[in-house]
């Protein structure tokens, strides 16, 4: 099926060209290159300082990315992780060409990591975003990145979460049950960095990654098989290819 996409999708580069001039070689080759590949992508999404590139490192095991208190990624950085594409981003509340990578790498990706910040629980901008891609139909799993050490302090953070989210899809109409399914956990990225490069169990446990480890590899494991695979691409070539080109024939349509 994956080779069948693959002649479907050099069938549709004249339709392309002619809705989108120049633009076929670009989206078809493109979605091409990501069905041969045949992986799935994963996007780090947030605000630039909510730890994305520290929960990066932390997967991977080792300082692969830039962190920093002020933007410090403003491209798409790839890594190899346990099969599938770790991409670390730009965040979306940096400067504004940062936030055109991200947005442009959001509409190419798979599946969404979204990490928040303990403080960007009142962020509206980041709870507009988060409900944006719900409501949009976008695999997502939300992780809350805390700093906190002390075991109330974090749990009072859970359950300030747990209400904005709820407050939050009544306000943007979304449905609670289809809330309930979205998978939220927290983790102090900062803490599991020091664990994993240490190799300190406890202190790993104690940051709550090995808890959210779990849950995350249970959560992608839905994805792996093939049936789930075909969707993921025909999600993406729904989002890059038809959306853009049923634009351009609205467009050209007359009043």
């Amino acid at each position: 099926p994956f080779e069948q996409y693959l002649a479907v999708l050099g069938d549709a580069a004249p339709t392309v060209e002619k809705y989108l001039p120049g633009s076929a070689g670009k989206i078809v080759c493109g979605l091409q290159k990501r069905v041969d590949d045949n992986r799935i992508r994963i996007m780090l999404f947030g605000a630039y300082n909510a730890g994305k590139s520290t929960l990066l490192n932390a997967l991977v095991g080792h300082e692969a990315a830039r962190v920093g208190d002020i933007p410090t990624t403003d491209q798409v950085d790839k890594y190899d992780w346990e099969g599938h594409v770790l991409l670390d981003t730009p965040g979306v509340n940096a400067p504004i060409e940062h936030q055109q990578v991200s947005e442009a790498e959001l509409e190419r990706t798979d599946l969404v990591l979204f990490v928040m910040r303990q403080e960007d629980q009142d962020s509206k901008d980041s709870i507009e975003r988060l409900f944006k891609l719900l409501k949009a139909g976008r695999p997502l799993f939300l992780l809350l990145n805390y700093e906190d050490s002390d075991e109330l302090v974090v749990r009072q953070i859970r359950d300030k979460l747990s209400r904005t989210l709820a407050e939050s899809a009544i306000r943007y109409s979304y449905d609670l049950d289809a809330l309930a399914q979205v998978p939220v956990m927290q983790l102090n990225a900062k803490v599991a960095l020091r664990a994993r490069l240490e190799g300190k169990e406890k202190l790993r446990e104690i940051s709550g990654y090995d808890d959210f480890i779990l849950r995350f590899t249970d959560w992608l494991r839905q994805y792996d098989e093939e049936m789930q695979r075909l969707e993921l691409v025909r999600d993406r070539v729904q989002r890059e290819l038809i959306a853009p080109v049923r634009e351009a024939i609205v467009c050209r349509l007359p009043n």
